[in-house]
């Protein structure tokens, strides 16, 4: 697969470390022009001569077109400014480009606690946990047949975290129509725990796919919530309607990784915001309503 990093300058030598490592692996690198150049003639200037160096290579203009030639984008979010898995600025403008280009992005780190995290997540980001080897080597095709077309593509996989920020699993999209997802598979490891949070808006439909995931609802009784549980059985073909204003959290009932898949009514739309509200177990047995 052909790569583009992106990545703070003050990372220009872990850049060029990080495409070597890449191309053992396998992929051909595209290197950020602004490091290279940086490396070979800009750092006498000093941090403070970044930007008259950036707009003397007119590095930012040619830095995107670099990007319309590669297959995804990986960035490379280490520590700074004391804050873990850092995106600033320009790297987050490079993530928005490969965006609208369609290109699948991958976070060496997890997501930095910043203000625009949701844009961040928002573009679905694969996080790689440092490991690059779980990058794939090919890219999805496209084949033309008859008067139609065959289409091979990938799935969104986004890891997910509890309210400690500890990985909990991963969703995936299965089925989207223009923004809107229609169904996404929902995967719990063992010992993890999702939940709780209700939605204001749309219903649930659950499918369980994979293990037995153990379903906890809070139903809204009077003035308290009513906790009510499921098993669902993957074997038995299990399925679970749960409606808007529910608080839900789940968990494997076993020993190995449970996955349900959810046919949200109405699907899911991005742009609906402060549609899912969270809650704590001490919040709903204490009978807060949000």
């Amino acid at each position: 697969m052909t790569i583009v990093l992106c990545a703070s300058m003050s990372f220009a030598k872990e850049v060029k470390e990080t495409a070597l490592a890449l191309e053992r692996l396998g992929h051909r690198v595209l290197r950020p022009l602004q490091h290279e150049l940086w490396l070979e003639h800009g750092m006498e200037k000093g941090r403070e001569g970044e930007l008259e160096f950036m707009r003397e290579y007119d590095l930012m203009r040619r830095h995107f077109t670099h990007m319309k030639h590669t297959d995804a984008l990986v960035v490379l979010n280490y520590e700074k400014k004391g804050i873990a898995g850092y995106i600033g600025g320009g790297v987050l403008m490079e993530m928005g480009f490969a965006h609208v280009l369609h290109r699948p992005m991958y976070l060496l780190h997890p997501m930095p606690d910043v203000s625009y995290r949701d844009e961040i997540e928002i573009m679905s980001p694969v996080i790689l946990h440092g490991d690059l080897s779980k990058i794939p080597l090919h890219t999805p095709s496209r084949v033309s047949a008859g008067t139609g077309e065959l289409k091979e593509g990938r799935m969104k996989r986004v890891s997910t975290f509890d309210h400690q920020g500890k990985e909990n699993g991963f969703l995936m999209e299965l089925l989207k129509e223009g923004r809107c997802t229609k169904a996404y598979l929902t995967a719990v490891t063992p010992g993890s725990f999702k939940g709780y949070h209700l939605h204001r808006v749309r219903a649930t439909n659950y499918v369980a796919v994979r293990g037995k995931m153990h379903v906890i609802l809070y139903v809204r009784q009077g003035k308290g919530w009513h906790r009510v549980e499921y098993v669902l059985d993957a074997v038995k073909g299990d399925i679970l309607h749960i409606p808007s204003e529910v608080a839900t959290g789940f968990e494997s009932a076993t020993a190995e990784e449970a996955w349900m898949v959810n046919f949200p009514e109405p699907p899911y739309d991005p742009e609906l915001k402060d549609e899912q509200v969270e809650y704590s177990e001490n919040e709903l047995q204490q009978g807060i309503v949000k």
